[in-house]
């Protein structure tokens, strides 16, 4: 039977590649999936073919034997790919990469079989598009119409026709996993301000982020390609969808880094800012002043360039509104998961210590000095 499959979307040329070879996702009808719904996954088995892999053409998809929807003709033909061409090192870095974009859910990342019975995706890290009749594209992963995840999906990274970046390979690799966890759609800018969404490995953009690590932004984008055009599935919030196909996990990814460096405790003049250097793996989405336990204002994270979002001094002024008096003063800086690091607290002294709430904001307290709500 001759299989009819309905491109939706194309990729940016990989990055770095030896190739100009792009991502590829393929659009199915339901019944193409012949297993269970993906909150029963598992496992997500990054498989690298030691000694090559056949891969079967077929009109269901089912990793358990290896039959995938994926290869162009006709059905029961037999493919064969080859194995992961690069370093024991490169493969795991790459998989160091997965476990960390992937471990804000609960899912294992493996790159070891599966036991019998348990449910499972896949995603085979290995040879090219050719070896199994399709192409151009640097992966494809199939996935289908309505956006429901599914277990048992064969997906694809060609990584024998990108070079050694484990970094490359983990942005493929989590794209085409992401899609056969029923994301149909591709991030193009956050909705919030317009920023690209190329910190996002389901973004297609790349002037940010090109040689660095990507996670599933807990920020709604716009859909699109390289345009902005409508969702296929119902608005596009990686980390919020995959949330929901899958469930919490705990993140391994350490909190931001956060040092204040001004001002010094004891007196403060009116106008005075506090400042505080912050930095993180997955990136500072936030950074919030907190006087007295109230917060009073916030930065936003700064640019991601092409390697990482660069450990920035963020200032904050003290608004003016804020009453005399002593002032405990903390910063927080939160990724875009709330992830926090909490500041110690510095405490200054602004005009005089109150004495009474007479002199506060209607509402305040005054004790120990403090105004406070």
């Amino acid at each position: 039977m001759q299989k009819t499959l309905a491109l939706i979307a194309l990729l940016i040329p990989a990055l770095a590649s030896a190739e100009d070879k792009r991502p590829t996702v393929e659009k199915m009808p339901p019944g193409t999936f012949v297993a269970e719904h993906a909150q029963t996954a598992q496992v997500l088995y990054f498989n690298r073919c030691r000694g090559g892999c056949t891969i079967t053409s077929g009109s269901a998809d089912d990793a358990r034997t290896h039959v995938s929807t994926i290869p162009r003709g006709a059905d029961g033909i037999a493919y064969q790919m080859t194995e992961f061409k690069h370093s024991d090192a490169v493969w795991d870095a790459m998989m160091t990469c997965l476990r960390e974009v992937y471990s804000p859910y609960n899912i294992q990342i493996t790159d070891q079989p599966p036991a019998p019975g348990v449910a499972y995706n896949e995603n085979i890290v290995a040879g090219t598009d050719n070896e199994i009749n399709y192409g151009p594209a640097g992966g494809v992963s199939p996935v289908t119409g309505d956006c429901s995840p599914f277990s048992y999906v064969i997906s694809y990274s060609f990584a024998n026709g990108y070079g050694p970046n484990p970094l490359q390979l983990c942005y493929v690799a989590a794209q085409e996993t992401g899609h056969s966890f029923g994301m149909a759609d591709h991030s193009f800018e956050f909705i919030s301000d317009g920023r690209s969404a190329c910190s996002d490995p389901m973004s297609y953009r790349s002037n940010c982020l090109s040689n660095g690590q990507r996670f599933f932004r807990n920020e709604a984008a716009f859909c699109g390609d390289f345009n902005k055009t409508p969702c296929n599935c119902s608005g596009m919030n990686s980390h919020l969808k995959l949330l929901t196909a899958l469930g919490p996990g705990t993140s391994i990814v350490p909190a931001p880094t956060l040092m204040m460096k001004a001002p010094v405790a004891g007196p403060i003049q009116a106008g005075a800012v506090v400042t505080g250097n912050s930095s993180s793996k997955r990136g500072v989405a936030l950074v919030e002043l907190w006087l007295n336990d109230w917060k009073w204002g916030e930065a936003k994270g700064v640019p991601f360039n092409q390697m990482n979002q660069p450990a920035t001094d963020y200032t904050i002024p003290i608004p003016a509104e804020v009453p005399d008096g002593v002032i405990d003063v903390v910063m927080i800086a939160k990724d875009d998961i709330g992830v926090a690091t909490k500041s110690p607290a510095i405490t200054v002294t602004k005009g005089a210590a109150c004495t009474s709430a007479a002199s506060c904001l209607p509402g305040m307290k005054c004790e120990a000095g403090k105004c406070f709500w």
